[in-house]
């Protein structure tokens, strides 16, 4: 059972008699509430709020927005590059656009050089957060989303605009997309990036490109927006010279709009945070169960927002607290409590629960979310944030080209996010599984996505808006430079750059589907095997979350059993002849087809629900699945003649079955994905893996688990959890991996540096340290000096360490 604790020595006399009267007591970091000496001595599940708040918050309070419209407006009229810092509440996200559309200044028809820009757009960082933004923008302007209505927005694979939308929502990385068929962004007068402090890839991608496109479109202006940013180092980034030949920067201009609606009381709990090898070692879930019954059973109405790191957590949690909830004794006022996840892996009608209109009086929801809800959405009512002080981070290795999913601790400005949400709409608390002095040691801000990401489909867009030097774009935060060399080789290998460094024909067909490198090749390769129709399908299967349904069990239990229930699953489907003795992609596409014609037979949603329910899939993914499927083919069909032309082959590979086609097209795209198996059947190692005898195994939901384990096979990604497992494996012949790989994988350091049009640099560093040593140690001038391959990395890494240095 969780504990927690007050440091203040005005306390410490207290504390025996508090941990008599409650298990838990907490300390009062932060509080904005001026309250009385006596009442921050009471538990803080005891209500602490006056009469006098209480009538405060049922009256309707202006957003703090509103008093700096002018401000911003003039701002913008004579800059084009302007910074808003506006803290949790104020109403940036929905007020701001508003402000530019009623002002008329952006949406009226106008000329900016040749072209009409009528247009703003509004990036977010998240699908759900853009989609619930919009529709409430649209509610606020009393019109709708799409049709002929002014707000739209635009998700992957997914639209609602017209021509007459002026305020589009849109996700950073469809507006990257759309630079590439429109650099200068013609169509939009206005730029607002929200939320930059996530510091998503696309948000740091765009920050360059909306950089040069400022240079060649005077008109245009740029907004970036947040609750908690380093302004002052991104007026800088967006400054110009102060003078011509000048060195100095003078910054774009700030607008600040203080303050949250209502005040928010901290506090902290005694648990330090402590982290293991594969994460953490305190039992946060269990104690945010333990808070949020408290929460519930001791202090006034209102909604409770718990932030966990994923969706296991999440459904164990739910699980715990509707248990805990069914066992004990209903409050004395009535108060009913209604549990519900919020993930983005959840189904979207289960999604929009979490905003259904309840008495307050009457019913309490708990929420219980990943940082999928930190920023943007508003959820009416929550007055109460249980933070575990966790979240979960997509981590790339460049060197084993292997992604991890870590559970790390949040940055400071994650937990001001999330303890903004307690005071959206009423005043609030948050509660911190962790210690004051945890929050001290995190980060001030999350480590930025490019830094930590795969940069192959970054590196493509750049190359295709022709910028050559991929290496010395204006990033504002530099990603290591060994993870654009893997970028680059990945795309090389691939045969979307030239020796050159260019776009290839095959790069730019690759760049017209809105997929990762590895699938829109797959599906190149599919074109020219005659097999694209059922390709869509497998990538569309590829590109949803998970398919299958994951059981959660309590964790005593968890090792024994899960892998029985996995088990017992796979070969009901097998016996149902839907899963494939190939492998997992070639099994996804019989999954889809079979829940595409159930739902052609099935016309009640309920009924298909069951279906996928019965054999643990998830019905949102499939959904999904097809609705990719068409837009996939519906890119295809406008693709050009002469695009595909440019790169056919002529060959005699479609002579072979379907499902030959299928895996050699999929051999096309992960080929340097490919792993050999061992003596023993279940364990495989990598071919390609710079010399280490990497060893990994299938994960416990593939289908090669249940067939007779191939030779070779190739696989989408490995997942580090437990240990290396291959996700979304496929057998294949080694002959394909020869095809496709020709040598191709064997690339030097120079020459990735040459597709930048750069030199390499250490060549350069070793000639000269080789230089100094022997002018150092002249003692035979007539033996030749030998260079190993360890002294050439010795020095490359001396080289990198000076250079992040200077």
């Amino acid at each position: 059972m969780a504990r927690y604790g007050d440091r203040d020595r005005k306390r410490r006399r207290s504390r025996s008699r508090s941990r008599s009267r409650s298990p838990h007591c907490y300390h009062h970091a932060a509080s904005s509430l001026s309250t009385s000496r006596h009442q921050r001595r009471q538990s803080p599940f005891k209500p602490v709020i006056s009469s006098h708040r209480e009538t405060e918050s049922s009256v309707s309070v202006p957003l703090p927005a509103l008093e700096h419209r002018e401000e911003l407006l003039q701002a913008l009229k004579d800059h084009q590059v302007v910074v808003c810092v506006g803290e949790t509440g104020s109403g940036k996200t929905t007020q701001l656009p508003q402000f530019l559309h009623a002002c008329g200044a952006y949406t009226s028809s106008k000329r900016d050089g040749d072209e009409i820009s009528q247009c703003i757009a509004i990036t977010q960082p998240r699908r759900v957060a853009t989609v619930s933004v919009a529709q409430r923008v649209a509610e606020e302007m009393n019109t709708r989303v799409g049709g002929d209505g002014p707000v739209g927005y635009s998700i992957r694979f997914e639209s609602r605009c017209s021509d007459n939308t002026k305020l589009k929502f849109l996700t950073d990385g469809v507006l990257v997309r759309e630079c590439l068929s429109d650099p200068l962004l013609k169509k939009y007068s206005v730029v607002m990036l929200d939320e930059a402090h996530e510091r998503s890839i696309h948000t740091d991608l765009l920050f360059g490109l909306l950089k040069q496109v400022l240079d060649r479109r005077p008109g245009f202006r740029v907004l970036i927006t947040s609750a908690t940013l380093d302004a002052e180092r991104f007026a800088k980034y967006f400054g110009k010279p102060s003078e011509k030949k000048s060195k100095k920067v003078k910054p774009c201009p700030i607008v600040k709009i203080p303050g949250r609606v209502f005040p928010v009381d901290i506090f902290h709990s005694k648990q330090r945070q402590i982290m293991g090898h594969r994460g953490p070692l305190s039992t946060y879930v269990r104690a945010a169960v333990e808070t949020t019954m408290q929460v519930h059973n001791s202090e006034e109405p209102g909604h409770i927002l718990v932030f966990l790191t994923g969706q296991r957590e999440i459904e164990d949690a739910c699980a715990q607290i509707r248990a805990l909830y069914k066992d004990q004794e209903k409050r004395s006022d009535g108060l009913d409590l209604r549990v519900l996840p919020l993930y983005g892996a959840l189904q979207g009608s289960r999604q929009r629960e979490i905003f259904d209109s309840v008495p307050i009086d009457r019913v309490r929801k708990v929420i219980i979310a990943t940082n999928i809800a930190e920023t943007s959405l508003t959820i009416d009512g929550v007055r109460y944030v249980v933070d575990c002080g966790f979240t979960k981070q997509k981590v790339y290795n460049p060197v084993q080209q292997m992604e991890s999913l870590v559970i790390v601790p949040i940055s400071k400005v994650s937990a001001q996010q999330r303890a903004g949400r307690a005071g959206r709409t009423v005043p609030g608390k948050c509660y911190r599984l962790y210690n004051k002095t945890s929050y001290e040691e995190m980060a001030q801000e999350t480590v930025p996505e490019i830094q930590r990401t795969n940069l192959a489909n970054t590196v493509l867009y750049l190359k295709l808006l022709g910028i050559q030097d991929v290496i010395g774009f204006p990033y504002l935060d530099p990603p290591d430079e060994d993870s654009l060399l893997d970028a680059l080789k990945q795309l090389y290998v691939l045969g979307a750059l030239s020796d050159t460094g260019e776009a290839t024909a095959l790069g730019k067909l690759m760049a017209a589907f809105p997929l990762e490198p590895k699938l829109s090749r797959a599906l190149v390769e599919s074109l020219l095997l005659d097999c694209s129709h059922e390709m869509t399908q497998i990538v569309a299967m590829l590109s949803v979350e998970n398919v299958f349904i994951e059981i959660h069990r309590k964790r005593k239990d968890h090792d024994e059993r899960e892998s029985e229930d996995w088990e017992q699953r796979m070969l009901a489907l097998k016996e149902d002849g839907l899963l494939h003795e190939d492998g997992d992609q070639l099994t996804y596409r019989l999954l889809l087809r079979a829940f595409e014609s159930k739902s052609r037979k099935i016309h009640d949603r309920r009924a298909l629900e069951r279906w996928c329910e019965d054999r643990y899939l998830r019905f949102r993914a499939l959904t999904m699945a097809g609705s990719i499927v068409k837009q996939l083919r519906d890119i295809i069909d406008t693709l050009s003649r002469r695009d595909l032309d440019a790169v056919m082959k002529n060959n005699n590979r479609r002579d072979l079955s379907l499902d030959d086609r299928l895996r050699q097209a999929l051999c096309a795209g992960f080929f340097m994905n490919a792993a050999r198996r061992c003596t023993m059947e279940t364990v495989y190692r990598l071919l390609y893996s710079d010399g280490k005898a990497q060893l990994v195994q299938f994960h416990p939901l593939s289908a090669m688990c249940y067939s007779a384990p191939p030779e070779f096979c190739v696989y989408q990604e490995l997942v580090v959890t437990s240990k290396p497992f291959m996700r979304g494996a496929l057998a294949v012949e080694r002959r394909w991996l020869d095809y496709f790989g020709n040598d191709k994988l064997n690339v030097s350091n120079s020459q990735l540096y040459a597709l930048c049009g750069r030199k390499a640099p250490v060549e350069a560093k070793v000639q000269e340290e080789l230089m100094d040593t022997s002018q150092v140690n002249l003692v035979d001038a007539s033996k030749p000096v030998t260079v190993t391959a360890d002294a050439v990395a010795a020095a490359r890494a001396r080289f990198l360490e000076r250079k992040k240095r200077s």
